[in-house]
């Protein structure tokens, strides 16, 4: 990660709450007690009165001041800062955000680190109802943005921000974050320059299939602009390995300007947290499970985990795989599962929220993946002492060791899978202990200290693209 230095700004008479709490100080110092009213006076409440009738006239006109005046006011971001004194826009295209209630932990994260979070919501559906600004938390408020049309998104949010975000000492957020490179990134880049912010593109999915999809003449427009706001971009954050590759392997040009997001594999959290859906109740008709998560990467090799698997299942009818994948991408492995004679004991579900209860209630994990990405499942499963086939790839090779914590096994070898498989199916003791030395492996050696990855994350976004 890339060092800077940099130095502290800290201008309290430009921030609002602690000039009002200044405010409130000096009143109560200033104040006395009247013994026959018994009641609160302060001898200089009209010059108060004036005094703040004087500020709010200033900010009136303050929304009527050009950019360049307006910019006046120093930023209290410089490079790097502490807790309190710096303030994040994130700018998203995530729907529901303006209905309140929703779960959303990354932006739950942000608002632990920084002092507030402004969230620009974006919602160019054309007739969307008009929502107005809230607060989702203490520190967290969320600005609805919803255009007539897609032509007039920019400035519909520039509206908002100017309403919302310009004050007399100038625009309040910091650091400008867009959720995405595409619309989000549109708007963040423009606000970005109009403000003189830093501006950083955080990546949590792969915008890249989704561009594919868009058809016709706008949709190869959309692509190249979007790929050049990526390629211009200060600084771009992927929130995991796989779409740092896929970032680099389509712009090789941004060497030096992707980052990866600090990871946090809350073992104790997985391990505490209660079963919601039990295999056992949903399949009653099987007595011995086999899991496999996949998200469709070739690199997954689901088809080596089937061919590992089919002639287990087919020496054993109670026994079943439980093959988690998304639903457009499971009839490949729903055809190969009925070529390989075992289609009526392989079952697909496609809800990866409850991944962690599957993994719970399963007799054995399996997994041959070489995408970085997966080893969360293995980790998922070795925190609840679940029973482990997989591939060494990664920090798996020191974390584990086969036939002491997992059963290991190449990629390329079903007929690995299904020796290992079929010695774990007759010894129960051994699947207990596998299961139990994989917990403690775990736990052993993956940092669980929360406290010391959300600094770590704090710095990386306050020092990307400064």
């Amino acid at each position: 990660m890339k060092q800077r230095s940099s130095s502290h700004i800290h201008d309290t008479t430009k921030d609002p709450t602690i000039r009002a709490a200044s405010e409130l100080d000096t009143a109560m110092g200033t104040a006395h007690v009247d013994e026959d009213t018994i009641a609160i006076i302060d001898p200089h409440i009209k010059e108060r009165e004036d005094a703040r009738a004087e500020e709010q006239t200033v900010q009136r006109k303050a929304k009527q001041l050009p950019i360049t005046d307006v910019l006046s006011g120093s930023a209290v971001f410089t490079g790097a800062s502490n807790r309190e004194s710096v303030r994040v826009l994130l700018i998203t295209e995530r729907k529901g955000l303006e209905m309140g209630g929703v779960t959303e932990p990354d932006i739950d994260e942000l608002a632990s680190l920084f002092s507030e979070v402004h969230v620009l919501a974006l919602n160019h559906d054309v007739g969307a109802a008009t929502a107005r600004t809230f607060r989702r938390a203490a520190n967290t408020w969320v600005y609805p943005v919803h255009p007539p049309s897609l032509f007039s998104l920019w400035n519909e949010s520039a509206r908002v921000v100017e309403e919302q975000l310009v004050f007399s000492g100038g625009f309040r957020p910091d650091i400008v974050i867009a959720d995405g490179p595409v619309w989000a990134g549109y708007v963040g880049e423009r606000i970005s320059k109009k403000y003189g912010r830093p501006f950083q593109i955080h990546v949590r999915r792969d915008f890249y299939a989704d561009l594919e999809r868009e058809a016709g003449l706008a949709g190869w427009v959309t692509r190249y602009l979007v790929r050049q706001r990526v390629r211009n971009a200060p600084c771009i954050l992927a929130h995991s390995s796989t779409l740092e590759q896929l970032l680099l392997t389509n712009e090789p040009g941004l060497a030096g300007k992707v980052y990866l997001k600090p990871t946090y594999y809350n073992l104790a959290g997985w391990q505490k947290t209660p079963i919601t859906t039990n295999l056992r109740e949903l399949f009653s008709s099987f007595t011995f499970f086999m899991t496999h998560v996949t998200h469709g990467s070739l690199r997954a090799h689901s088809d080596r985990v089937l061919d590992g698997c089919a002639p287990v299942l087919r020496r054993y009818p109670t026994a079943c795989l439980v093959v988690v994948c998304p639903k457009e991408g499971s009839d490949v492995l729903k055809k190969r599962a009925q070529a390989l004679g075992v289609k009526n004991q392989v079952l697909f579900l496609y809800d990866f929220s409850q991944c962690l209860s599957y993994l719970k209630t399963t007799d054995v994990y399996l997994q041959l993946s070489e995408q970085p990405d997966d080893i969360e499942w293995v980790l998922m499963a070795a925190s609840v002492g679940t029973p482990i086939i997989t591939h060494p790839t990664g920090f798996l090779r020191e974390l584990l060791s086969d036939g002491e914590s997992a059963s290991m096994c190449p990629s390329d070898s079903p007929s690995c899978v299904s020796n290992k498989l079929a010695e774990l199916m007759s010894h129960t003791e051994m699947r207990r202990r596998l299961g139990t030395s994989a917990q403690t492996a775990a736990f052993a050696r993956i940092p669980q200290d929360y406290g010391v990855y959300l600094a770590a994350y704090r710095q990386q976004i306050e020092q990307c693209g400064v």
